[in-house]
């Protein structure tokens, strides 16, 4: 019993060993240490220089010999010194009697196209104290030669089709085709790119093409792409052939416009791929582009709603002349058969009654320094019409301080903008020669409705009728430049006024002597007093012939009492010329010597119209 127990342990120890050393035969084999490799891990290299490149072959003891193959792509590099060449593409590296650990060659390369390459140690044998030799596994090192400018391309398209994820520095692409071909159709992008293709033609298996880009400079870089062709199916090659002895029908016969028209959309791809590639490299830029493009939009949109406003209105105002057209019409034709129509915007318990015997009066009394003037005629043609007018002003509640703010508040819909009303509901009518005065105190309306009947502001509603291009508008000061001097500034404010420059130049004798600025017109109206200033405004407004409709905005208040009296000598001058005039003023002396009807304005809303002594009693006494 114990021998058999004692000879199964020998036969248990005899096995174990057995397996234990089949199991590290090869770890023993692999821990020898022999192999061989390059200096560096990856080598980046430019063109117009030569380059070293170290080989290295060690083991764990001294070797004896050392005997391997370089290869490199004889289109990319250019073997300079080092080993022995076989070939174009292959270099044969042997040493004998080493007695080192480690063997090292430096070799010399020359680029001859910019791109991405590899060169590979193989067929390598190392023998290490005669006792054993290895043969150690081939080892490639990566090598990148930079691109010069003007040698990378935009896109490369394989029948049409751009590749998938292509970056103009990355110069390797490996395609599997899908299906077998004879061939492809390379093209790139820019198409005025200075390329060169290499062969098409494929074959089963890998197909290295190269494209070689050159600048200007002489400079070239290389694309490689490695095509993977499968297998040719024989059925599809044998229905090729019957295909080829059958005559085509007509329904297997491509139309070539179908063809160019694939063709074409092949192309649209591969432009938006290219756009999208380059939005991902541009990103900034086409972010600007877009803002822009925005903007461009959002003012596009601004000035199309501007342009509905205002032909809405032009519309507006067309329709309102047509109406108007129509009142004047029927006004004639009730005025030929005697029909008299009450106005429509005062009511008669705001009008003052006026008696026969005070409208003889104040016909009488109303003619300056006692000149005789007899009873206006109330029939005589009416002039000017202002029927129910409104004029309604914007005006916001927080002004913004800056444009910044202003863009903010309008694109958060935060502007707050209440509306004012000037004027509402104004109605009165002004005979052909009548001197009508309007009154009021400060903010009424007063300017606002001359500046509508002249046509400077439209009403928000209601209507005007009158004919504009008779009518002048005498303001004082208006256009006056402060740091000009007096000369210039007459032939600025008489061009604001409508003046010519010839008419000017007629006038500006007169209109200096009429200031009495004799002596002072070369000086700048800033160092002008403000009489002076008033004088000069005055002379200019009134240089002008006494036109049809005159309207006085606060000008018979011009000066010192020697020059209020020349200057109301002139107004008078042009009112009594047979001129129709309205005069604003806030001296009630004046409306009551020069009207003949006033027309009472208090806070936007028509008082009174009537005679002028009995309307500016009344509103003397509101005042008090």
């Amino acid at each position: 019993m114990d021998s058999r127990r004692r000879s199964f342990r020998r036969t248990a120890a005899a096995a174990a060993l057995v397996c234990i050393g089949t199991v590290m035969c090869p770890q023993i084999a692999l821990a020898s240490g022999e192999r061989v490799y390059f200096g560096s891990e990856s080598y980046e290299w430019e063109l117009g220089q030569s380059w070293l490149l170290g080989t290295y072959a060690s083991a764990d003891g001294d070797l004896e010999s050392a005997d391997y193959i370089i290869t490199y792509d004889p289109e990319m590099l250019q073997w300079d010194a080092g080993g022995e060449l076989i070939e174009d593409g292959q270099i044969q590296i042997s040493a004998d009697e080493i007695e080192d650990a480690e063997y090292r060659l430096m070799m010399n390369f020359s680029p001859l196209l910019a791109g991405e390459t590899e060169i590979t140690i193989t067929q390598a044998h190392v023998t290490e104290d005669g006792e054993s030799e290895v043969s150690p596994e081939d080892v490639s090192v990566p090598v990148s030669v930079l691109v010069p400018s003007g040698c990378l391309l935009d896109g490369i398209y394989i029948n049409g089709i751009p590749l998938d994820d292509f970056d103009s520095e990355t110069m390797n692409y490996t395609v599997e085709l899908e299906e077998y071909a004879e061939s492809v159709n390379i093209s790139v992008f820019p198409e005025d790119a200075d390329v060169e293709i290499s062969d098409t033609t494929l074959t089963e298996g890998e197909n290295a093409i190269s494209v070689i880009v050159e600048n200007e400079d002489g400079d070239k870089a290389r694309y490689l792409l490695q095509i993977v062709n499968p297998e040719e199916v024989a059925e599809v090659a044998e229905t090729a052939a019957e295909a080829e002895t059958q005559p085509e029908s007509d329904a297997d016969v491509v139309p070539e416009e179908q063809a160019t028209e694939l063709s074409l959309q092949d192309r649209l791809w591969g432009y938006a791929v290219y756009a999208k590639n380059v939005a991902y490299a541009h990103w900034k830029f086409c972010l600007a582009v877009g803002a822009l493009i925005l903007l461009f939009i959002i003012l596009s949109i601004v000035r199309f709603r501007i342009y509905r406003k205002r032909k809405r209105a032009k519309e507006e105002r067309q329709r309102r002349i047509r109406e108007r057209r129509v009142q004047e019409k029927r006004e004639r034709w009730e005025e030929e058969h005697g029909i008299r129509r009450a106005g429509s915007g005062t009511s008669d318990s705001e009008k003052p009654e006026i008696s026969d015997a005070d409208q003889s009066e104040s016909a009488g009394g109303n003619q300056p320094d006692g000149e005789p003037s007899g009873t206006k005629d109330q029939e005589a043609e009416i002039e000017i019409v202002v029927d129910n007018v409104c004029m309604d002003f914007k005006r916001e509640k927080d002004e913004s301080s800056s444009i910044k703010e202003l863009v903010i508040r309008t694109l958060k819909r935060q502007r707050s903008v209440e509306k004012f009303r000037a004027l509402d509901h104004v109605s009165f009518t002004v005979h052909k020669g009548e001197v009508v005065g309007i009154i009021g105190t400060n903010g009424s309306g007063k300017s606002t409705i001359l500046k509508i009947i002249s046509g400077a502001l439209s009403p928000t509603g209601g209507s005007v009728t009158v004919d504009r291009s008779k009518i002048q508008l005498l303001t004082l000061g208006t256009g006056f430049d402060m740091e000009l001097t007096g000369h210039e500034n007459v032939y600025l404010n008489g061009a604001i006024i409508g003046y010519t420059k010839e008419y000017i130049d007629e006038k500006y004798d007169d209109i200096v002597k009429f200031a009495e600025l004799e002596g002072f017109m070369e000086e700048r109206v800033k160092n002008y007093s403000s009489g002076m200033v008033s004088r000069l405004g005055f002379a200019i407004a009134t240089a002008r012939d006494t036109p049809e409709i005159l309207i006085l905005d606060e000008v018979l208040s011009v000066g010192d009492m020697f020059f209020r009296k020349k200057s109301e000598a002139r107004i008078r001058e042009m009112i009594h010329g047979g001129s129709t005039v309205l005069i604003v003023s806030h001296s009630t002396s004046v409306i009551r010597k020069n009207c003949d009807k006033v027309v009472w304005i208090e806070k936007g809303k028509l008082r009174a119209v009537g005679d002028p002594k009995e309307v500016c009693e009344a509103y003397e006494k509101m005042e008090s």
